[in-house]
């Protein structure tokens, strides 16, 4: 799909110069009342277009408050009065918990004074630049968490918010873009403009390799430098941290995914670098980026090795400088492939749920389960609608209805589910043991293709029977799967260990050894034939030692 999607320039950390330095965001603002007139939406099944009436309301008494608040500058004010979508792109886009908002005002004023009718075709992108860059350096924060053995005199100097604007919403250069900025939503375009890309890398990069480049081969792109990853000289050296210096003398995963990432980004592809645990215990980062079938959006990766056994990875949000977990995105995007605007309007809902939640909690039900079926690939819906679950305004009935959507329409994403299913296990009583475990068993079999959520659950389950003063059923029903699951290395050590403590307790080390000791069969040693046993394998290895010596002592 991205044919032409060639290589572009990079650059390192990414500040903006123009931003000012960050401060701290006043108060949240106060939670919304309801009036009286809103009240009677709910007296009956809150319809689609009442829900459209009730979040333009509290878009407009939000931005009314943020005004106030964050002190707007009076030329923003009378764009976002004049322009409605501006408005609703903008506002919705603004997390009081975590942006600098007055400075994020500022910046989206600064850039509408470049050109009003601009920032208006535009606005997604100009909303991208001001949540992120409100906070400079939490567009850089990824840089410094998958690069290392580079000083800082290596990187390039900071690029401007206005160089990234300028760019993205050139005309001319647009033609060459896979996704134009003025058609992409914001939650995508946060991935892009992320990239910190100075103008004589894009030259470089544009003329090194024009067209034909795909997403997905950018990683390869990048030789190896194992001298690195034995902690010998690199051979970039001291050079600078350059897309011309990392082709030419090539890198670690790291260097990989900030390349292969950052070409895409300039392409207007949202890309991100990943990082995960693969089954040896070792730490991997490699590439996610968007691409389309059928017309939707799709995470997509590259460098993410599947005999590795990568389940999830981590993600940087840049935005908020925290840590996604990658099929949280994955998620988002199929969020943003019903459409942008049922997208704004159940993120609209699901806010003023929340924001509802404490003092009307049967109105913020209503409103939840309202996002929820207009679009179900809402992480913060679900999580609301299984806090009301949890403080008892939502019925077991009425969450396991949900629960079973869930399990319909998320079938893909089974980390969501996997997250709510453990809000509702906790419904139940312990005491109440025999229900708990045919829950368990039946949640077992969800997550048959992700043994990462099975063996946390089976943890869980185990933990629960040694309360109950079942150790040696807890311990029969952990060596069973260790055994058969031994490939999945990293996944089982935590399973392991309790087998371990188990055998210990219960005197009967001697008989685990034996049966834990068939594991080895299929445990991942090393990765490559000339590498070394992996830390994984020897704490294993060290696990059963333990109950050996045990078991000859007595």
């Amino acid at each position: 799909m991205i044919k032409y999607l060639s290589t572009i320039l990079l650059s390192a950390v990414l500040v903006s110069a123009l931003a000012m330095p960050a401060v701290a965001a006043p108060p949240k603002p106060a939670t919304v009342t309801l009036t009286d007139e809103q009240r009677m939406l709910f007296e009956e099944t809150l319809t689609r277009d009442e829900a459209k009436q009730l979040a333009d309301e509290y878009l407009e008494s939000l931005t009314a408050t943020y005004v106030e608040t964050y002190k707007f500058p009076p030329a923003l004010v009378e764009l976002l009065e004049a322009d409605k979508r501006v408005r609703n792109i903008f506002i919705s886009a603004l997390d009081p918990a975590r942006d600098n908002i007055t400075q994020a005002a500022q910046i989206f004023e600064d850039l509408r004074s470049i050109d009003p009718e601009r920032v208006i075709k535009y606005a997604h992108l100009a909303t991208a630049i001001a949540v992120v860059y409100d906070q400079p350096a939490m567009a850089t924060r990824e840089v410094g968490i998958i690069i290392w053995g580079v000083a800082a005199g290596q990187f390039p100097p900071p690029v401007a918010y206005r160089d990234i604007y300028d760019y993205y919403s050139n005309p001319p250069k647009s033609r060459r873009f896979a996704y134009p900025p003025n058609k992409l939503p914001w939650p995508m375009q946060v991935y892009i403009i992320d990239n910190g890309v100075a103008a004589k890398e894009r030259a470089w990069a544009h003329k090194k390799f024009n067209r034909g480049v795909q997403v997905g081969d950018l990683y390869r792109r990048v030789t190896y430098d194992r001298d690195k990853l034995a902690k010998k000289k690199s051979r970039l050296g001291t050079r600078a941290y350059t897309l011309k210096n990392l082709l030419r003398y090539g890198g670690v995963c790291g260097d990989q995914a900030y390349f292969a990432s950052r070409v895409a980004k300039c392409f207007s592809v949202p890309a991100m670098s990943v990082r995960g645990v693969n089954r040896y215990g070792n730490s991997h980062a490699w590439l996610g980026y968007l691409t389309s079938y059928k017309g939707r959006a799709m995470l997509h990766f590259s460098g993410r090795y599947l005999r590795d056994y990568y389940y999830t990875g981590d993600v940087q949000n840049p935005q908020t400088g925290g840590t996604i977990l990658d099929r949280h995105i994955a998620m988002m995007f199929d969020g943003l492939s019903v459409s942008y605007e049922k997208y704004e309007l159940t993120r609209i809902l699901i806010r003023l749920a929340d924001q509802l939640q404490a003092d009307e909690p049967d109105l913020s039900v209503a409103l939840v389960e309202r996002a929820l079926d207009a679009n179900p690939y809402m992480p913060k819906g679900w999580r609301v609608l299984m806090a009301h679950f949890r403080t008892n305004e939502l019925t077991k009935a009425q969450a396991l209805k949900w629960f079973n959507i869930m399990l319909k329409v998320l079938k893909k994403h089974p980390d969501m589910t996997f997250e709510c299913l453990k809000t509702f296990l906790a419904s139940y009583p312990q005491k109440d043991f025999a229900s708990r475990r045919k829950l368990y068993s039946k949640a077992l079999n969800l997550y048959t293709g992700r043994p990462d959520l099975q063996f946390k659950l089976l943890l869980d389950l185990a933990n629960e029977m040694v309360a109950a003063d079942q150790k040696p059923q807890a311990l029969k029903m952990l060596i069973g799967p260790i055994v058969r699951y031994a490939k999945e290395g990293s996944v089982i050590i935590p399973a392991t260990q309790l087998a371990v403590r188990l055998a210990t307790e219960l005197k009967v080390q001697k008989k685990a050894h034996s049966m834990l000791s068939k594991a080895l069969i299929t445990f991942p040693k090393r990765r490559s034939r000339n590498s070394k046993p992996s830390e994984t394998y020897k704490e294993f290895e060290a696990l059963l030692k333990q109950l050996e010596l045990a078991a000859m002592k007595r």
